[in-house]
């Protein structure tokens, strides 16, 4: 059985299951909560001797970094670095720098090792332009989507998408604040959007035709093993076009993907360089499969949670298996 190391943050509650299947399996394994560097967990890497360790204050354990087989990379986070006194914010951000090369430099020293995915993989994977170009490739029907600052061509799209669109963000909706984060989701937008068109060239927009759905669906991909999940979105109006928005979250089951959809979603999968992955897609009005986007380090806990699908024992397993 193979040692493996999960790199995440100690709020990380999908990688709770994760421990909870390694214990069952009795695995050799360290849970390592990035921000626990530098106070709680001490750096020492040798550079000449060739010694790469991490020394748990808490735990009272040193680790060496070789020593692990596989690594699960989730979701790492950087210390505050409040327990230092009487530093400015301008050194504080410096030394932050530095701790983010430390955490480069780990993950360089396990470039070897067997990943679930490789970070400089999830990475190049995250963007989302580059993920409609490779689910075209595939053979995945996506929506008519346009990137642009321009007035005339969003408004050309507009016209061409019968004035029916949303715009999303290209990366994550996420923004980090530390008294009050934010979330931008998928919108529908209207007229009144587009009347300001300094707003619209001051930035690019991401627009998509708006697919009218009758389920929205979350492909979890492990290997060669599928699991869908059919979303309720469309019984509330604030699920409508993006379920995460509505006030209660909406039924779930399970969902038998055709077998063409299931092997373009390991085939993509595959393509991006990833063992991992959950699909965001649409069963539109008329049946068909829609490719929304790729989360190469999606959460899934809550699928599993929901509908017992073995997520975290498959992930398990992969780590188990041998190759890189």
């Amino acid at each position: 059985m193979k040692t493996i190391l999960v790199i995440t943050n100690k709020d990380d509650l999908t990688v709770d299951f994760i421990i909870k299947e390694l214990q069952k399996r009795g695995s050799s394994y360290y849970r390592l909560n990035t921000e626990d560097i530098p106070n709680n967990i001490q750096v020492n890497f040798n550079l000449q001797a060739n010694i790469y360790e991490l020394t748990d204050t808490l735990k009272q354990v040193t680790i060496n970094l070789l020593s692990f087989d596989s690594v699960y990379y989730r979701r790492p986070l950087l210390n505050n670095l409040e327990f230092i006194d009487r530093i400015s914010a301008q050194e504080k951000n410096y030394l932050r720098g530095e701790l983010s090369f430390i955490l480069e430099g780990i993950y360089k020293i396990l470039k070897n090792k067997r990943w679930l995915n490789n970070v400089y993989h999830i990475r190049e994977a995250e963007n989302k332009i580059y993920q409609v170009q490779m689910a075209q490739n595939i053979g995945f029907k996506v929506p008519q989507s346009i990137v642009s600052n321009q007035v005339e061509k969003i408004n050309q799209f507009r016209k061409d998408v019968g004035e029916d669109c949303i715009i999303k963000p290209i990366k994550s909706g996420n923004m980090k604040d530390k008294d009050r984060p934010k979330a931008v989701f998928t919108t529908k937008v209207n007229e009144k959007s587009f009347i300001a068109t300094n707003r619209i060239e001051s930035f690019p927009l991401y627009m998509q035709k708006n697919i009218h759905k009758k389920y929205d669906l979350r492909v979890n991909v492990i290997g060669q093993e599928v699991y869908a999940a059919q979303i309720h979105s469309q019984v509330n109006k604030s699920s409508e076009i993006d379920w995460r928005k509505g006030q209660e979250v909406p039924e779930h089951r399970k969902h038998n993907l055709p077998e063409n959809i299931k092997q373009m979603c390991i085939g993509l999968t595959k393509k991006m360089n990833l063992n991992y992955s959950a699909i965001d897609m649409i069963l539109d009005k008329h049946g068909e499969y829609v490719f929304l986007e790729i989360n190469p380090n999606g959460q899934w806990a809550w699928i599993e949670n929901k509908l017992g699908f073995p997520i975290a024992a498959k992930i398990v397993d992969l780590l188990n298996t041998e190759g890189n």
